[in-house]
């Protein structure tokens, strides 16, 4: 088995320490092959190893792989789409936050470009520039803009529904939900959140969603259902011990005291 096989192969099941060596010594060996131009291989591994960087939090390893994959895929401007958007990602975790508003809308721009030279279909264009979108609503919200953080996610879930996208759509509108919530539009959030339930019953995120907004909007009876079922899912997804849960059980043991039930609170 080649390297780059077994890295891969670790890769895909989330063993990113143990992928990374092997991920060197592919890239070592694709670098030796490439001659005077860099390869989209030699781009493909340096963008697997900085997801590797990123899901082990080593952002400052992952920011020079990613920029060296982007170095190289802007010669194809559709390839470069996922370094792009990881490296916003990296930007955004290490708080650089000006970089990460900068990548976020050159990635944009890139997208353009791409459909005007041909080399994405119009549908594949609406697709990436909604994951631009999304991840433009990730920094808005890090620097303190909720307002643009919701217009990008807003354009997100248009043109995510008008592609037939429905993981991406309910992903979208659980994060609208939220940024609603927390601009205090507690009947459109309801209304957003009920709307993801409709297409993903039952996901976590949206039972959460639902949840903390009955809960803002004083609707504590009603709130409580979802907030039991989301803590019963995590228990069974995660086990008893996990943040998740402890996530989860917070809440409800808070949902619980508003609505009056205090004995029960304490003991969650």
């Amino acid at each position: 088995m080649s390297s780059l096989h077994r890295a891969e192969t670790l890769f895909a099941s989330g063993r990113y320490a143990d992928a990374i060596p092997h991920f060197e010594a592919a890239l070592a060996q694709s670098k030796r092959g490439d001659g005077a131009t860099p390869s989209a291989a030699t781009a493909s591994i340096l963008r697997k190893l900085g997801v590797c960087c990123c899901e082990l939090e080593n952002d400052a390893a992952a920011i020079v792989h990613l920029k060296g994959a982007l170095a190289i895929e802007s010669i194809k401007l559709v390839d470069c789409i996922a370094a792009s958007d990881a490296l916003t990602g990296s930007y955004c975790l290490t708080s650089q936050l000006s970089l990460a508003l900068a990548q976020g809308h050159e990635t944009v721009r890139l997208v353009e470009a791409a459909l005007s030279a041909g080399d994405i279909s119009s549908d594949q264009h609406k697709w990436y520039k909604a994951r631009s979108f999304v991840n433009l609503s990730f920094v808005y919200k890090a620097m303190g803009r909720p307002s643009d953080a919701l217009l990008n996610l807003e354009l997100a879930v248009e043109l995510l529904e008008s592609v037939g996208d429905r993981v991406g759509l309910v992903e979208a509108l659980t994060k609208m939900c939220e940024a609603q919530r927390e601009q205090g539009q507690l009947e459109l959030s309801l209304a957003t959140a009920r709307r993801a339930e409709s297409m993903s019953p039952n996901d976590n995120d949206i039972m959460n969603c639902i949840g903390n907004t009955l809960w803002n909007m004083g609707r504590f009876e009603e709130a409580l259902v979802y907030q039991r079922r989301e803590t019963e899912s995590d228990i069974k997804q995660y086990g008893k011990r996990s943040r998740n849960v402890a996530a989860s059980m917070m809440n409800l043991g808070n949902c619980l005291y508003d609505a009056g039930s205090a004995t029960k609170a304490f003991r969650h």
